[in-house]
C-alpha cells in the first residue's frame, strides 16, 4: 500500500534530528519568536523534525508543538513551523486508544511508519469555518500528524480509508 512515503520512512531518517542554530545564549533552549497568533515561547529542544514536511508544502521540515496562546482555546497546542514563523497551526491531541479511530488502522500505520505504538503521539489539524449562519470547528482525521515522541521524528500519516473525514465536526454554533 503506499501513502506517498518511502515503506522505511523512520529506517531512513534514524539518527537524524533537527538542526540547531547554536545562539549565544546557549544555555538556554527557550526563545521567543513572533508568530501568526502572537509573540510565543517555545522550547527548540522539543522540535519534532518531518523529514518530508506536510502535504502540499515538503520544504517545511521543522517544527515545535507548544501551549496555544490563546486561553479560551487551551484544549489544543500550537504546531509552529521553527522556519517559517507564520506558519502555524492549532492541533488537537487524540489519544492512541481513541473511539475515532478503528484500532487495527493506528496498528497499521504504526508498522507501516515504524513508530512503536507506546511512543506515538497524534495530532489531527484543526480548522474553523465561518458563514453567516454558523461557526463550526473541525479536524483533519483522515491526515494526522504521527510523531514518534522518542526519535522526534513526524510524518502527516493519510489513512487509506475514507471512513475518517477531512473534516471531522468538533463543535458547530448558530451565529446570533
Amino acid at each position: 500500500m503506499s501513502i506517498g512515503l518511502s515503506e522505511n520512512f523512520m529506517s531512513e531518517n534514524k539518527g537524524k534530528s533537527v538542526s540547531k542554530k547554536k545562539s549565544p545564549k546557549e544555555q538556554s533552549s527557550i526563545i521567543s519568536i513572533g508568530s501568526k497568533y502572537g509573540q510565543i515561547e517555545i522550547d527548540i529542544k522539543q522540535a519534532v523534525l518531518f523529514p518530508y514536511g506536510l502535504l502540499g508544502m515538503p520544504n517545511n521540515t521543522d517544527y515545535v508543538i507548544t501551549h496555544f496562546p490563546k486561553p479560551n482555546m487551551e484544549q489544543f497546542k500550537l504546531f509552529q513551523n521553527l522556519n517559517d514563523h507564520e506558519l502555524s497551526f492549532a492541533v488537537l491531541p487524540i489519544a492512541t486508544n481513541s473511539e475515532i479511530y478503528d484500532q487495527a488502522d493506528i496498528n497499521e500505520a504504526c508498522e507501516i511508519i515504524e513508530i512503536k505504538k507506546d511512543d506515538l503521539l497524534m495530532l489531527a489539524i484543526i480548522s474553523v469555518q465561518r458563514t453567516i449562519e454558523e461557526i463550526k470547528v473541525t479536524a483533519n482525521i483522515r491526515a494526522p500528524l504521527m510523531i514518534d515522541s522518542a526519535r522526534k521524528l513526524g510524518v502527516q500519516y493519510v489513512f487509506p480509508s475514507n471512513k475518517y473525514d477531512i473534516r471531522h465536526v468538533l463543535s458547530k454554533k448558530k451565529n446570533s
